[in-house]
């Protein structure tokens, strides 16, 4: 799923520029070329259909532009739609004010609401935060239960944790380390 949805990403970002020329208005007769693949269009315009999974990957890549306002919107949008996949984007979000303002506890919130619903990444994440503490109240016993649902879905990364003896350090980028201690 994850590497279907990166390989759906780089098609997008490759192809992007071909589908640059928006927005050329005919004077009497309507617009031609309207804006139906750019990232405002889903930001704004477009009707999320229940389960539709394909349009989130523009908040993937509206975030990682930077837009993270536009992705935030594209991602709340997706949310509603029932796409599991956006809810730990917006607890990344959350967790660096991006687009929002930064909250440990919210960005927990969102991947405990995902976790409920079984979804194995969310699992993992909202047992690493309640391993550490990080924006919930630590509960040890608690997040190694959901590391290890994860870990029995397949989540390579929740099956290193708990073969490190549940060492959230094995999972966490070095770049969030000096926020985590």
């Amino acid at each position: 799923m994850i590497k279907t949805l990166l390989r759906s990403i780089t098609l997008l970002v490759i192809a992007a520029p071909a589908f640059a020329a928006v927005g050329d208005k005919l004077k009497d007769d309507g617009e031609l070329n309207p804006e139906q693949l750019g990232i405002d269009y889903f930001a704004n315009n477009y009707d999320f259909k229940k389960g539709d999974s394909i349009p989130c990957v523009y908040g993937y890549a509206a975030s990682k532009m930077g837009d993270h306002v536009s992705a935030q919107k594209i991602f709340s949008k997706c949310i509603a739609a029932g796409v599991e996949a956006a809810y730990p984007w917006q607890s990344y979000m959350s967790q660096n004010g991006y687009g929002t303002r930064q909250s440990l506890e919210d960005a927990a919130q969102w991947d405990k609401t995902s976790a409920e619903h079984g979804y194995k990444i969310s699992e993992f994440n909202y047992g690493l935060s309640l391993l550490r503490g990080y924006g919930v109240a630590q509960d040890v016993a608690g997040g190694k239960r959901l590391i290890d649902a994860a870990a029995a879905q397949g989540l390579d990364v929740a099956i290193e944790v708990q073969q490190s003896g549940y060492d959230p350090l094995v999972a966490v980028p070095d770049a969030d380390k000096p926020r985590m201690y």
